[in-house]
This record gives C-alpha cells, sequence and structure tokens, in this order.
C-alpha cells in the first residue's frame, strides 16, 4: 500500500508514513487501466474501448475483443427495447379490451332489450333461473312493461308458481284491457286450478268483444223466462228454461242465485197480488255459472167487468134462454126479482130460461180472487 501524500510505500501496520510523516490513508493499488476496463464491462449503456498500451503485442486482440462485446451489449439493449415496446403494447390492448368489456358490460346491465332476449334465450332453453334474473333485471329497467310480465308469469306457470303468475298477469291486463296473450294464460291459469268462478267473474270485467271469444267454452247463456216480466191482472206460472246439463237456480228475494239459490224444478207459481224479481242462473257439472237473468213481475188484481148477457134486454112473446157471460175464472150469482145478487145467491151454470112476466135479472160476477164486479140489470118482459 502506498502513502496518500508522497506516495511511498508504507510498512504492514505503519499509522504514520515514515518518510513525510502524515498519517497512513490506505491507497488501493490498481491499475487505472484496468479500472476503465472493468467499467466498460459493468455499464451496459456505456461502449468504452480498452486503451491501447504502447508496445503490447497483445493490444490489438484487446481491441478486438472489446468491440466485440460492445456489439453484443448493444444488440442485446436493442432486444430488451423491442420486448418492452411490445409489453407495453400488449399492456395497452389488454387494458383497452378490458375497458371495452365493461363499458359492453355497463350497457347491457342498462339495456332492457339485452336483457329480455337474453331471458327469452334461456327460457327456450328451460333455463328458468337465469330466464328469471334477466327478466327481473330487465323490469327493474321497466317497471310494468307487459312483455316483460307475460313472459315471466309464463315462466310461474312452467314452475306451478301459479300465485306469482296470476298477480303479474292481473296487472297486464289492468295496463292492457286488449292483451289476448296474457287473457288466454290467466284463463288457462284458472282452468288448470279448477277455479271456474274466477273465470266467470274475469269475463264479467271483460268489455272488448275480441276478448269475450276466449271465454267462448267457459260462459253459459243465461237461463230464460216464459212469460217475460212485466205487471199482470192475472195469477202466473213462470217457467225457466237454460241449456242441456244444467242445473238451474233460483232465488225470490233478491239474493244472489249463484250463492243462495234453489234447484229449479217445476213452474213458480205467482197467485197473490204484489211485486216478485225471480234471480236466476245455470250451472255445468264443470261448476261454471251463467250470468245471472232476472225479471220483475207485478200482479195487480182488478175487480171483473160488469156481467154482459144474450140476448139482449127487452119485450119477449116466445120463450128464450138468456147466456150470461163469465171471464175465465170467474164466478156469476144471480136474482130475477131486482135484489142485489151476493154469493149465497144463485150460481150461474148453465143458460137462464126467462120466465113469464116483467123480470129484473140482476148478476154479480165475482173473480177467483174474490173481486166483485158492479151489479148489472136487465129488464125482460115475457109475454106469451
Amino acid at each position: 500500500m502506498k502513502c496518500a501524500n508522497c506516495g511511498a510505500e508504507l510498512k504492514v501496520g505503519c499509522v504514520y508514513c515514515s518518510v513525510c510523516g502524515k498519517e497512513a490513508q490506505i491507497v488501493p493499488d490498481y491499475n487505472e487501466l484496468d479500472d476503465e476496463y472493468l467499467k466498460s464491462l459493468l455499464e451496459d449503456e456505456t461502449d468504452i474501448p480498452l486503451p491501447q498500451v504502447q508496445g503490447n503485442p497483445r493490444g490489438k486482440k484487446v481491441a478486438s475483443d472489446e468491440k466485440k462485446s460492445g456489439k453484443k451489449t448493444s444488440e442485446k439493449k436493442k432486444n430488451r427495447n423491442s420486448l418492452l415496446v411490445a409489453l407495453i403494447l400488449l399492456a395497452v390492448l389488454i387494458l383497452l379490451s378490458i375497458s371495452v368489456v365493461i363499458l359492453i358490460r355497463n350497457n347491457q346491465m342498462h339495456s332492457f332489450t339485452y336483457q329480455y332476449e337474453k331471458a327469452v334465450s334461456y327460457a327456450d332453453q328451460h333455463n328458468y333461473t337465469k330466464a328469471i334474473q334477466y327478466l327481473e333485471r330487465a323490469l327493474e329497467l321497466e317497471p310494468g312493461n307487459t312483455d316483460a310480465q307475460y313472459e315471466l308469469a309464463k315462466i310461474y306457470c312452467e314452475r306451478e308458481d301459479y300465485k306469482s303468475a296470476e298477480i303479474l298477469l292481473l296487472q297486464t291486463i289492468s295496463v292492457d284491457p286488449s292483451n289476448e296473450e296474457a287473457y288466454q294464460l290467466l284463463i288457462e291459469l284458472y282452468e288448470t286450478q279448477k277455479k271456474y268462478d274466477a273465470i266467470s267473474s274475469l269475463f264479467e270485467s271483460v268489455t272488448n268483444d275480441s276478448i269475450k271469444k276466449l271465454f267462448t267454452d267457459y260462459v253459459l247463456d243465461k237461463p230464460s223466462f216464459e212469460p217475460q216480466g212485466g205487471d199482470y191482472e192475472e195469477a202466473l206460472e213462470i217457467s225457466i228454461s237454460a241449456p242441456n246439463g244444467t242445473t238451474i237456480y233460483y232465488t225470490m228475494d233478491g239474493s244472489d242465485p249463484t250463492e243462495h239459490g234453489v234447484p229449479y224444478t217445476s213452474p213458480i207459481s205467482l197467485e197473490e197480488e204484489g211485486s216478485y224479481t225471480i234471480k236466476a242462473t245455470a250451472c255445468d257439472e264443470r261448476g261454471i255459472y251463467s250470468e245471472v237473468e232476472k225479471e220483475k213481475y207485478v200482479i195487480e188484481y182488478k175487480a171483473p167487468k160488469m156481467a154482459t148477457v144474450t140476448p139482449t134486454a127487452g119485450t119477449y112473446t116466445e120463450a128464450i134462454s138468456i147466456t150470461v157471460h163469465v171471464p175465465d175464472g170467474a164466478k156469476a150469482y144471480y136474482t130475477w126479482d131486482g135484489t142485489t145478487p151476493t154469493t149465497e145467491s144463485d150460481l150461474y151454470t148453465e143458460p137462464l130460461e126467462l120466465p113469464e112476466g116483467n123480470n129484473i135479472l140482476a148478476i154479480l160476477v165475482v173473480s177467483e180472487q174474490g173481486l166483485s164486479s158492479p151489479i148489472a140489470k136487465y129488464n125482460y118482459i115475457y109475454q106469451p
């Protein structure tokens, strides 16, 4: 080792230089040429040729080796740079691809059409779990969309979740009363559950003629009455008819015959005065009821008219028979002496023989309801 101040050789173990007396500072004993050579090997980005040593026959070889080493280093650097550029481009492409995928997924998540079409596709494959997920998302995007509700209702029917399907279908037809597909599916749903009363109630709410045609197999003709309702002055017998294979139920107290009716087996007699309202419905073997038909009857009896006779009153010289015209169901009572007849007087049953002399024929007509006519009097004179 040499002294850093004067360059004299230091003895091993000496702390001070024996020549200049300075504190010994250890300076590595190395060749400057060797240092430059090492630097050229360690630094990839610097091509430093080895210095030439005059008189050294090996110098040419060292320079040649250094040139070759620099060339290889440059090629490695270029290769690394190319690789780095390729990696950067690949990373950019990956980032762009991820961004595009995220953008597409975001658009799909907010697209009703995409969600609906995916749902239909899964439903066609009978993958109802996935189909329901997409339809529920579609309905989040467009609440109340009747197409999505109908498709979801179909899936619920397939899975026998009839309650959920019914709710969706009722919502659909409330928004779109002309939706034949929704009505048809709802009718089939009720048919499956044998809920024929629900079919009848649904039919009653329909006003669209084309929709009403969907109920053809579930709607019975209403019963008919004979005679029809109206005001009458006589007792009646009401007949009710309905399509074959049905049972007729009726009420006379104003209540619903579907719930409180009694079976109709024979004509209904209306004999007393008053107002009557008869309601009737027909029911088939499936338990389907027709619409309720009703008729109102008002019976108000009137006193019979005064009796008429043939031949008319007058003077006769020959014997005659007098016919009294009595209304159907009524009775006639008479006297010949002009006194007022009562129900205790003689009952007219056949033509009367005119007695001789001056006679006053008095006639009382009494209806089968007990109402009396005015007294009719006719003066007959028979002089043979």
